[in-house]
């Protein structure tokens, strides 16, 4: 029976993209795609939390009561310094050069942990065939399209990007010390590699508090490892000892940071674990539909980025992968479940939440890709589906860019500010948006520059009405979000004093209302919307 002419066609177009992924130098292809896609963003303006933790760190001045001082943000002090000598050495955007660099080198790393988890899922030995060889191919395509898509988040660097190469490095690391490789390390080895393991695992922590999957993934190896007698006692003790070591070092770091600048241990606990406690009863307590619409998205966005489908594939097959290799399969399923819980627990769940899941997803595919059967198929159509979509989604999103000129409605309100504005003036923006106070290039005396920090702070806005009658007022008030959006009551009190104090000033972009004071003259804005 003679083979349909388009059958063929499409056979050959697939036999050449299997060829591509799998060819040795494709990590380092995508890994140059990445970067370069990223490095775009450098043309565009500051998000709101890029903004604010440029901020923070601008003003940072330690109290005993106050881990960053002026400003209030629930974030380690890792990532604050971070953005803070970015800023610098050179310039607002430097993170963001930053987040490309680190994001190329997570697809570097997703090729070896892929060919190890591959190799491991032959059966319990390590494999060098071909599948295993070109599984890493895949786990770089998925990590690449993932970090690259805007569908996610291709402009903005925080911590979720970040940590991303840190997490892998401890995946490729901890995989090494349990014997998934082509040659089981010595003990001191061991315990060398698990030191650097529980170092690369340490440091997502100090991005942001719940990036601990890569400590969750150490464990869940150690201990199916020992379950499975793959490691004996003796050296999973030695392992773990270091690993914690590891791990002490970038966490402890910030610890004697905080303790050495005179914060007490309470206050910086409470910033960086008790607050989103807070977070989550408020969260939970304040009626909003905005969450639920934003889980929505943020489905819809992993599903058409790959993850979803990479990470279903898993859960799918998990039975049958277990029997074969239950040592990586667990520790692979430990991690996904850890991110799952952490990305539900957050609340507010936005897209860059999608980020701590995808050395998950990079593991999970060179665990099935492997495969010649149905299962392998499935995650090689998913991965390129993933790229496609990737290639996509950046069209539209340049067009957008291009468009707008690169700039945001937040951005060129707070411009507009700036430059009807003058010297000594100062703004409060209600509703978090960081990137207005930055734009407008004026000083901030409220000191929450997100809107959760002010929903659980000042759930009264007893302190705004204080600022907002007090000798320090702003001379400008931005509402980027009704008054009565989450608390209608202090709301109303808000806008009573508003009334009595200050005078419209016009309307920024997106007709978001704005004040100035009324004993003061300023010209009425002329924001350049994009």
């Amino acid at each position: 029976m003679t083979t349909p002419p388009h059958h063929a066609r499409a056979r050959a177009l697939w036999a050449r993209v299997v060829g591509a992924v799998s060819h040795p130098a494709a990590p380092w292809v995508l890994a140059a795609w990445v970067v370069a896609v990223r490095l775009l963003s450098l043309a565009l303006v500051l998000q709101a939390d890029e903004a604010g933790f440029t901020l923070v760190a601008r003003s940072w001045d330690p109290q005993p009561d106050s881990l960053y001082g002026p400003y209030f943000v629930d974030r380690p002090p890792l990532v604050i310094a971070l953005f803070g000598a970015g800023d610098a050495l050179a310039g607002t955007h430097a993170v963001r050069a930053l987040g490309a660099v680190t994001s190329g080198l997570a697809v570097l790393l997703a090729a070896p942990a892929g060919r190890l988890v591959a190799g491991a899922g032959s059966g319990g030995s390590w494999a060098d065939d071909r599948p295993t060889r070109t599984a890493g191919g895949w786990s770089a395509l998925v990590t690449a399209a993932a970090l690259s898509t805007p569908l996610l988040d291709v402009a903005s660097t925080k911590g979720e990007v970040l940590a991303v190469p840190f997490l892998l490095a401890a995946a490729v690391l901890g995989l090494l010390v349990v014997g998934v490789g082509p040659h089981p390390p010595s003990r001191p080895v061991t315990a060398a590699l698990s030191l650097v393991a529980g170092f690369c695992a340490g440091v997502p922590l100090g991005l942001k508090q719940n990036l601990a999957g890569g400590l969750v993934l150490l464990a869940a190896l150690g201990v199916a490892a020992v379950v499975s007698r793959r490691m004996s006692v003796r050296r999973f003790v030695v392992a773990a000892l270091a690993a914690l070591a590891g791990a002490a070092l970038p966490i402890g770091a910030q610890v004697a940071w905080a303790l050495g600048s005179g914060v007490r241990p309470g206050t910086l606990w409470e910033t960086v674990y008790g607050f989103r406690g807070e977070a989550a009863t408020v969260l939970a307590a304040q009626p909003s539909d905005a969450p639920l619409t934003r889980a929505g998205i943020l489905v819809l966005a992993g599903l058409l980025a790959g993850l979803g489908l990479v990470v279903g594939g898993f859960v799918a097959n998990a039975r049958g992968e277990w029997a074969r290799d239950p040592v990586v399969t667990s520790a692979i399923a430990a991690l996904l479940a850890w991110d799952a819980v952490s990305l539900v627990l957050g609340g507010s769940y936005w897209r860059d939440y999608l980020f701590p899941l995808v050395p998950g997803a990079a593991l999970a595919t060179g665990l099935l890709a492997r495969r010649t059967s149905r299962r392998g198929r499935y995650v090689r159509v998913t991965a390129v589906v993933a790229a496609l979509s990737c290639v996509v989604s950046l069209g539209v999103w340049g067009a957008r860019a291009v468009a707008a000129r690169g700039t945001t409605q937040e951005w060129a309100t707070g411009e507009a500010v700036g430059a009807a504005a003058q010297p000594g003036d100062t703004i409060t923006v209600y509703g978090g948006r960081a990137d207005v106070v930055l734009a407008s290039g004026l000083d901030a005396p409220y000191p929450y520059l997100w809107s959760l920090p002010m929903r659980v702070l000042d759930p009264d806005l007893g302190q705004l009405r204080r600022l907002l009658t007090g000798p320090d007022r702003p001379t400008w008030v931005v509402l980027e979000v009704p008054l009565d959006a989450w608390t209608p009551g202090p709301g109303a009190r808000v806008q009573t004093v508003l009334d009595r104090r200050y005078s419209p000033a016009g309307a920024g972009c997106d007709d978001v209302a704005v004040y100035v004071r009324d004993d003061v003259q300023r010209p009425a804005l002329q924001p350049h919307c994009p």
